[in-house]
């Protein structure tokens, strides 16, 4: 069956990445701020990942996968380049843990797409395996279409919008204020705090803005 995407919070969740090289260092840097702890078991590895070691939240097993490395784990990541420990981790990794299988993604019920990120908002891009080459374009495609700064954007339309929300507006005009902001975007910090003054101002005082 096919996959379909989805965000998840890993906030609490326990992921063993079982590999020490490139690919794991990877996943590891995409994964390092967002999840309860990280282990890595693999006899050797990287010099950007030895720099996290230290970190309270992530730890190295120097050694080879064991079976228990996996109990009460919630992600499992494998990224070595052996076939036969990749086929044995995927043989005891338990249904409903998440597996991302990075020699082989049909093997695993996780795949990691690319990702273009500007703060909140996040495009993801994913070809189902038909073609990297061309993920790798609308990667690049994307990206310069929202330049680093877009983020200020963003932030500042989730400051809006939670205004918005929580404001005695009746529901027709919360709506067209939120499309306004995005028909009509404003890119300038200065104009933007201008409009935020203005609509607290709008919300405090609804009918003597009329």
């Amino acid at each position: 069956m096919g996959k379909i995407p989805f965000m998840i919070d890993l906030t609490n969740k326990n992921i063993v990445i079982v590999g020490g090289g490139k690919v794991a260092e990877r996943r590891l840097l995409l994964l390092k701020d967002q999840c309860a702890s990280i282990t890595v078991i693999s006899e050797t590895i990287t010099e950007e990942i030895e720099n996290y070691i230290d970190n309270t939240s992530i730890y190295w097993y120097k050694r080879p996968f064991r079976d228990e490395d996996i109990i009460d784990t919630d992600f499992v990541i494998i990224a070595t380049n052996d076939k036969k420990v990749n086929e044995h981790v995927i043989n005891v990794t338990p249904k409903h843990v998440l597996l991302n299988a990075a020699h082989n993604a049909n093997e695993g019920n996780i795949e990691f797409m690319k990702t273009v990120k500007r703060g909140l908002l996040q495009v993801g891009i994913h070809t189902g395996g038909a073609s990297p080459t061309l993920a790798k374009k609308l990667y690049h495609d994307i990206e310069a279409s929202f330049p680093s700064d877009y983020s200020d954007y963003v932030d500042f339309l989730y400051e809006v919008r939670q205004l918005i929300k929580l404001s005695p507006l009746e529901n027709m005009e919360k709506h067209a204020l939120l499309k306004e902001m995005v028909d009509c975007p404003i890119y300038d910090k200065e104009e933007q705090a201008l409009f935020i003054l203005q609509l607290k101002k709008k919300i405090e005082h609804p009918r003597s803005t009329k």
